[in-house]
């Protein structure tokens, strides 16, 4: 996926200066659009990749979060069963 991405930027400076190009701009206005542009693609992409990896972390830490509550969980609950009635600890 990040792989692809980034291909689909470098194909996106690339058109980006063909439309800059053809559409014969000042040198100045030319280059103030590529330059907002590209920032403005590269914000895209950026923030794809940072919400798409968020998303993983953070399922990853909930998941282990979860399982080491559920562990302390069952500690606590074979330190309070009670003993069944009658029971005497025998030594052998």
């Amino acid at each position: 996926m990040t792989i692809g991405l980034i291909g689909v930027i470098i194909a996106f400076v690339f058109y980006l200066w063909e439309m800059v190009t053809l559409y014969q701009a000042s040198l100045f206005s030319g280059l103030a659009f590529f330059a907002v542009a590209l920032l403005a693609g590269l914000s895209v992409a950026a923030l794809y990749i940072f919400v798409i990896y968020g998303t993983i972390v953070g399922g990853g830490y909930f998941v282990v979060r979860a399982a080491l509550q559920a562990q302390i969980e069952a500690g606590q609950q074979r330190r309070t069963q009670p003993r069944p009635v009658g029971y005497r600890a025998h030594y052998e």
